[in-house]
C-alpha cells in the first residue's frame, strides 16, 4: 500500500529518510518539498536619460509587476546626435 507522510521542517537545511524494509520491494520514492509561494513582484519603473543635440532628454516606462517581458520605442529627432547618459531602473 502507498504511505503517505507530511513532517513539518521549519528551517531545515538538509533532510535525511531513514527506511527499514522486510520482505517488501520499493519501486519508486517519492519526496516533494512544499514552500511558501514568493513575494509577489513590483511593478518597474525605468527612465532613459540621453543627450539630444546637446539637449538633457529622459522618457519613463512603467512596466506592471508580474510582466516578465516588455518592448517600447522612444522616438527622436531624425538625424539628430544622440549620446546616451542612463538608464535607471526603480522597484515601485
Amino acid at each position: 500500500p502507498e504511505v503517505d507522510r507530511h513532517i513539518e521542517a521549519v528551517g531545515a537545511r538538509e533532510i535525511y529518510v531513514r527506511y527499514r524494509i522486510q520482505d517488501l520491494a520499493i519501486d519508486d520514492f517519492r519526496l516533494a518539498m512544499i514552500t511558501p509561494a514568493s513575494p509577489p513582484s513590483s511593478a518597474l519603473k525605468v527612465t532613459h536619460v540621453w543627450k539630444e543635440d546637446g539637449v538633457t532628454r529622459t522618457a519613463v516606462q512603467r512596466i506592471p509587476a508580474g510582466v516578465d517581458e516588455r518592448r517600447y520605442a522612444i522616438d527622436t529627432a531624425p538625424r539628430a546626435g544622440i549620446s546616451n547618459q542612463a538608464i535607471i531602473f526603480e522597484a515601485q
